[in-house]
């Protein structure tokens, strides 16, 4: 029996103290039980994406913000106060990004490997398609690899965990809708739309997909059976009206939409294509309010809370002769 066990969190937005709480639960842990990967499914930091960007599609709330600051600093134009907003975003985007490395080293300290997915609240570098191949925002190198201390980015990208136990990355999220009417957008995604979620999950899962090679048992294992490959599918959003994607909207408590229709679709249809035998386990984060454990057709969508809040997650995985199964779930809170 060959086993993987996956620590996963999710939304971690910079709350270092709670990491820390999750890294000492770790490390009391028997040997036999510790995790062998860490999986980390976006919202490392707390970058406000929505407001730090004119690309994001809000340029009505980019004005409003520019208004009361213009209003409130007493600065002269509101180009003086779109000045002074961009100068204040760089400034907290460099403070998230120390953040970011921290906790990637934090959990590099366990010394087994990290694979992580970029969320809302990440910056817009660690998104590779976003970005060209060249320039001050090339995806060659670091922040995209961003591979120091074992982490790795596998945002559109498959890691190979040997023995046929593949995990696929798909970042970032779509707009936010009211539950009872999909069609009302409350708040935008970040960085996608709903047709772009879509072709990111079909390139990166029935495409060909840059593969990081993370496989436990080394290269020259022999399999005594033909293993039947297993799908991992880890992303930031999950599937939309699953159970695990719902949130509250402030001040109006109106119950919200955070998933993908996408996602939804890709797990209730019945034939794939390249040969692909469906997801056998859906991690996701972003619904901090919505974590636990759903069935959409074949696939188990996990959401394991957020560690903001104090929620993670303790994922088995064994395969029996030639087929992979979850053979545990444990959904855990910080100690206080």
């Amino acid at each position: 029996m060959i086993v993987r066990r996956f620590l996963v969190l999710s939304d971690i937005h910079s709350h270092i103290a709670n990491l820390e709480k999750v890294i000492t639960a770790v490390r009391r842990l028997p040997a036999v039980e510790r995790p062998t990967l860490t999986l980390v499914l976006g919202d490392l930091v707390n970058i406000n994406n929505s407001t730090s960007s004119y690309a994001t599609g809000q340029p009505r709330l980019q004005q409003l913000i520019s208004d009361a600051t213009a209003r409130s600093a007493g600065l002269a134009s509101i180009g003086d106060a779109d000045d002074w907003i961009l100068r204040l975003q760089e400034q907290l985007v460099e403070k998230e990004k120390s953040s970011f490395a921290q906790v990637l080293e934090r959990l590099g300290d366990l010394g087994s490997p990290t694979c992580y997915i970029p969320g809302n609240h990440d910056y817009i570098e660690l998104f590779r398609d976003k970005h060209p191949e060249s320039g001050p925002l090339a995806t060659t190198g670091p922040p995209y690899d961003m591979q120091e201390n074992t982490a790795f980015n596998i945002h559109g990208r498959r890691a190979d965990l040997g023995s046929g136990l593949f995990v696929y990355g798909l970042g970032g999220s779509v707009p936010d809708r009211h539950s009872a009417d999909l069609s009302v957008v409350q708040q935008y995604g970040f960085p996608y739309t709903e047709a772009e979620m879509e072709e990111q999950a079909e390139s990166v899962l029935f495409g060909q997909p840059e593969t990081v090679s993370l496989n436990a048992q080394g290269p020259l294992t022999t399999e005594l059976f033909q293993t039947e490959p297993a799908h991992i599918l880890a992303t930031h959003c999950g599937p939309a009206s699953s159970g695990t994607t719902s949130r509250l909207f402030d001040p109006s408590k109106i119950q919200l939409e955070t998933g993908s229709t996408a996602l939804r679709g890709l797990h209730l249809r019945g034939q794939y294509p390249n040969g692909f035998g469906g997801v056998l386990c859906h991690l996701h984060g972003h619904g901090h309010i919505s974590w636990g454990v759903q069935q959409m057709g074949q696939t188990t969508v996990i959401n394991p809370g957020a560690l903001q809040n104090g929620r993670y997650g303790i994922v088995t995985f064994e395969k029996l002769a030639t087929q992979w199964r979850i053979s545990s779930i444990r959904l855990e809170t910080v100690a206080p």
